[in-house]
């Protein structure tokens, strides 16, 4: 890997390792201070929902103006950000409305570090092709996960204020890196005058993306695949578990161990040949983990079959992604159709967990897992 891009994706990496653990602990401190179930759920709902409102303003954003420096800039605010809530920890009471404050201003920042990040990949790569970049960056992004649920064990039963005193270090460290980065003076600026002679609004550029057949059919397999795969990992995991009387470290051994198979299976996607019958492999060994997941009692076999999944899992994102965004390249708008797809992608979790608990409400958890399991089969037959 490139020194250019080994800084910038270690910057990336550890910020988005900061973003989940954050939130992980606003969730925690919310429930622990209110000793109301609901409590969680709002925090994260809050920080969702000013994620998705700003994910296209930030892609506008990324095209008119450097995506690098937007990256910079959200940065460094979010290092501000950390090191405010830092100083609330150690000088000030938390309590619930300094917690939804911050869970809606991390949202934010997410919406734009997402969305800045994604368009420098495309940028960086326009003249040497987006697959092997965004793999890498894929890659990163999966070992963030990782990374988190690591953190997050370690971390058990700190203070607030010795968590965000690791969080803001880990901040500063991601800002060091990213300001170090070659990446950010080697990546190709697009031309100001071709941009500027477009005069393509958010919703012209977002009807220039369902337009392309291509582009059109990629996004609708990532919204499947990330509806199924998000409820599955999210309430099926927490509902299965409960109902097995795993407990917390079982649920998150499981997360850890699909976490690593999303990593693996992305960084294997450059072995991997490009076609669909080789993708539709990996599709039906992960509807088929997914499936014999809900009728084991067994957490060791489920285990195993959570790393099965989350490479088959890695494997199959990685590739969809990288078809969007090489399909959409020729519309030389990065901000914007990075924000479609992170639509796309985030939307997915909130309509998916409603569905699936639902299901599982009525019909058993083993239909839930059964049914989205199914929807992933309509992934393989639209290719």
């Amino acid at each position: 890997m490139k020194s250019s891009d080994a800084t910038f994706l270690s910057s990336v990496a550890i910020g988005q390792i900061c973003d989940a653990l954050l939130l992980t602990y606003l969730s925690i401190w919310a429930l622990a201070l209110s000793n109301d179930a609901l409590a969680p759920s709002l925090v994260l709902s809050v920080s969702s929902i000013a994620r998705s409102l700003l994910f296209l303003p930030a892609g506008r954003i990324c095209d008119k103006q450097s995506p690098k420096i937007i990256f910079t800039m959200i940065s460094l605010i979010r290092l501000l950000v950390f090191l405010g809530y830092f100083t609330v920890t150690v000088f000030i009471s938390q309590n619930l409305i300094s917690i939804l404050i911050a869970s809606a201003v991390l949202g934010g920042i997410e919406a734009h570090y997402a969305t800045s990040s994604q368009a420098v990949v495309i940028q960086s790569s326009a003249n040497q092709g987006i697959a092997s970049l965004q793999r890498r960056y894929l890659t990163a992004q999966k070992a963030a996960a990782v990374g988190s649920a690591l953190l997050l064990g370690l971390l058990s039963g700190s203070t607030a204020m010795h968590v965000m005193a690791l969080l803001s270090a880990l901040a500063l460290l991601s800002n060091g890196l990213l300001l170090i980065s070659p990446i950010l003076k080697l990546s190709p600026e697009t031309s100001r005058k071709e941009v500027e002679s477009e005069s393509k609004t958010i919703v012209e550029t977002v009807k220039a993306v369902i337009n392309s057949r291509t582009a059109r059919l990629a996004l609708l397999l990532i919204l499947i695949a990330e509806t199924a795969t998000s409820s599955i990992q999210g309430p099926g995991y927490i509902s299965l578990c409960a109902q097995n009387k795993w407990g917390d470290t079982i649920l998150s051994n499981l997360l850890l161990a699909f976490s690593i198979g999303t990593t693996a299976g992305s960084a294997a996607t450059r072995l991997f040949r490009k076609s669909p019958l080789t993708l539709r492999i990996p599709l039906f060994v992960l509807v088929i983990s997914y499936c014999a997941i809900a009728f084991f009692s067994s957490w060791q076999i489920v285990l195993i079959l959570s790393l099965l999944s989350g490479i088959c899992c890695g494997l199959v994102s990685t590739q969809l992604i990288t078809e969007y965004l090489r399909n959409t390249e020729n519309l030389n708008r990065p901000g914007t159709i990075t924000s479609v797809l992170n639509l796309a992608a985030f939307g997915a979790v909130s309509i998916g967990a409603l569905l699936f608990g639902s299901i599982a409400n009525t019909a058993g958890l083993e239909i839930a897992f059964g049914f989205f399991s199914a929807t992933l089969l309509l992934v393989a037959l639209l290719m």
